[in-house]
């Protein structure tokens, strides 16, 4: 805080700085000066209130920054974190592409086989009918075994097949 006199030398040292345009004498200048001084030009009292006011302010802005800066790394680390589980989770579904794939050709295969399958059994029993359709009524006999009708021994056959 200034004293009264470095307020007054303040005052007189802006005043004749102007004192081309003023023309005033220096006598009157210092008059002028004290009179200001007197009247509470300068005086920093009050604005001591102000200042604590706005340091005060400034302490509150500084929290909140802070806090914002708490705030903003939080944001970040939460990003980071969802970033990772994302890229975990990207790698996880590329796994499961490349499984779905191998199982869709290991479907894909059986599929196959079991149509194989399916159309020899059928390619068998058509055979069997044609053969039963052709030669049926016709008997069989070997050393020792009782006749029997072609027919009757092919039908078993396709209705085993047939299953």
């Amino acid at each position: 805080m200034k004293t009264e006199f470095e307020r007054i030398s303040e005052i007189m040292y802006t005043l004749l700085e102007h004192q081309p345009v003023i023309d005033v004498p220096y006598e009157k200048i210092n008059d002028i000066a004290v009179a200001l001084v007197k009247e509470g030009y300068g005086k920093v009292s009050e604005y001591e209130t102000e200042r604590e006011m706005l340091g005060s302010q400034i302490k509150v802005l500084k929290q909140r920054l802070n806090n914002k800066y708490v705030e903003v790394d939080n944001l970040s680390r939460d990003y980071s974190n969802a970033f990772e589980r994302l890229k975990a989770q990207e790698r996880e579904i590329d796994r499961l592409k490349a499984e779905n794939c191998e199982l869709t050709k290991k479907l894909e295969a059986r599929l196959t086989c079991d149509f194989v399958k399916t159309a020899q059994k059928q390619a068998e029993i058509d055979v069997l009918t044609k053969l039963k359709d052709s030669y049926g009524l016709y008997y069989l006999s070997a050393f020792g075994v009782k006749e029997r009708m072609l027919a009757d021994i092919l039908n078993p056959m396709i209705e085993e097949l047939k299953k």
